[in-house]
């Protein structure tokens, strides 16, 4: 399933989606599509509603149409529609094509940004080449290069999809690859070629080639004669490629015949207007330079095979971690704590379905991630209170540790909350008092010390030493699972009246 748009429009990490998508119990389920975007930071509410009301739908909205998830933005008259390609439909047309399912949503953070485009970098190296090439060299030399930099990306969109990939342009010319069992020519072709040189298959020799012509186009009037019988031997690419299109598939691929076109248009001018004449140095450092291209392609085969395989594992693993009825099994296996004392560091609603207790410490290193976790959980969903308990003794005490918590008492008392929430945040963003106490100089310093002290004692009493610790009405969260883990399950856990 695919829905490149929709996650572009949202700017969330195609790869990452795909994964934590995948990987949920109930994949592909609507279910699973909710819960992934709410994991990644876009709160969504999802259900089913009749065609009738959807004139009261917000301007944008996600739903099911025609059998893949898409993000729907109103335009005047019409519907403009993100899925696996970008389209138009009119309002009969979405409302025949949809299902009833809709999600209504908020981006409040992406966890995980859009991934950087270093191809691009490349390819504008490569266009100043060309202009450098332009100014300095015949005309023929630089529509020749432009043949191999287009012929370049079109072999990288290749070789990207024999690992199923996405690849827009591919899906442009040839056709969708997320239809399932009609896959498209170009997949069709990759899954057909049986050449094995070395390990590397016909897509792989096709962006070396492409490679090393782009390298050596860069001196073409000490090259012109190796480009030249280069240019000669991508005839048996042609008549390879040919072969198994019209005799063994019986298929016509687009992108496959764009490449061969080039082909021969560099053949053309290459035997109109390059010389013969070539230096066995240069035969020499050609030859090596294939060599090492091919050795880098045949390397990073290997490593993506063996990314792919850890991929596959990972996702069965995470399928099995995200679990609720597992992870809810071994939250309620641990034996729930009643903590007697209460703390006066209180956030939310008290009568909040799910009551959180942290037990922290300044200056854990551990406890800045657990702060950001909870904070989180605080900001982006309702029904969740959080208790901020700190491990504190008389004996062992020292003045600075004494000093803060006086401090986050006083700015919760005098700032409230959000402020104190804050302050704890700028503690362990810098760790230094000084910073701290200037930041809040104008808030008076109150002693709460007493009550600290009789939090730590119950604290000993219960054998808690460690933090941070989190508790969820009064279970301690499971060690088998990441802090960052609760993200999965806590919708469940706040619906969950058995739990409750």
């Amino acid at each position: 399933m695919i829905f490149d748009k929709l996650l572009d429009s949202l700017e969330l990490n195609k790869q990452e989606f795909y994964i934590q998508f995948s990987s949920h119990p109930n994949y592909p389920s609507a279910l699973a599509f909710s819960d992934t975007l709410n994991f990644m930071g876009v709160r969504n509410i999802s259900y089913t509603l009749e065609k009738d009301f959807w004139e009261e739908l917000p301007s944008e909205f996600i739903t099911i149409y025609k059998n893949n998830f898409s993000l729907i933005k109103k335009k005047g008259n019409t519907y403009k529609v993100f899925s696996e390609k970008i389209s138009v439909a009119t309002k009969f047309e979405l409302l025949q094509e949809s299902t009833n399912f809709i999600s209504i949503f908020e981006i409040s953070e992406n966890k995980y940004q859009k991934e950087n485009n270093y191809s691009l970098l490349a390819y504008l190296i490569l266009c100043v080449l060309i202009v450098y090439s332009y100014y300095s060299y015949p005309w023929f030399f630089t529509v020749y290069n432009i043949f191999s930099i287009v012929g370049l990306y079109l072999s990288l969109e290749i070789f990207k999809g024999k690992y199923s990939k996405s690849s827009p342009i591919i899906r442009e010319i040839c056709g969708d690859q997320s239809a399932g069992i009609d896959m498209n020519s170009c997949s069709k072709l990759i899954n057909a070629d049986k050449l094995n040189v070395f390990g590397l298959r016909l897509s792989d020799l096709c962006l070396i080639y492409f490679i090393s012509l782009g390298i050596l186009g860069i001196f073409p009037l000490q090259t012109e004669g190796i480009l030249k019988y280069l240019s000669l031997f991508s005839l048996g690419i042609i008549c390879y490629s040919a072969v198994i299109q019209l005799f063994i598939e019986k298929i016509f691929c687009k992108v496959c015949f764009i490449i061969i076109t080039i082909l021969l248009l560099q053949i053309s001018l290459s035997l109109l207007y390059f010389g013969d004449i070539f230096s066995y140095e240069n035969l020499l450092l050609s030859f090596l330079l294939f060599i090492i291209i091919a050795t880098i392609v045949a390397f990073v085969n290997e490593k993506i095979l063996e990314n792919n395989e850890l991929k596959t594992s990972n996702i069965k693993n995470l399928r099995f971690k995200k679990d609720y009825d597992i992870f809810k099994r071994e939250i309620i296996n641990n034996d729930r704590i009643v903590f007697q004392s209460k703390s006066s560091l209180f956030f939310g609603d008290i009568n909040a379905p799910i009551q959180v207790s942290i037990i922290s410490n300044p200056f854990c290193g551990y406890c800045k991630e657990a702060h950001e976790i909870l904070e989180k959980l605080l900001n982006n969903y309702t029904g969740i209170a959080l208790e901020l308990r700190f491990n504190y003794s008389e004996d062992t005490a020292t003045q600075e540790l004494t000093n803060i918590l006086n401090l986050f008492f006083s700015i919760y008392n005098q700032l409230g909350e959000n402020e104190c929430l804050r302050a704890i945040k700028y503690w362990f963003e810098n760790r230094d008092y000084e910073k701290l106490q200037n930041e809040y100089i104008k808030c008076n310093m109150e002693n709460n010390i007493e009550h600290f002290i009789i939090i730590g004692d119950e604290h000993n009493r219960k054998n808690i030493n460690f933090t941070p610790i989190l508790f969820f009405n009064g279970y301690r969260f499971p060690d088998k699972y990441d802090r960052s883990d609760i993200f999965y399950f806590i919708e469940e856990l706040i619906e969950d009246t058995d739990f409750l």
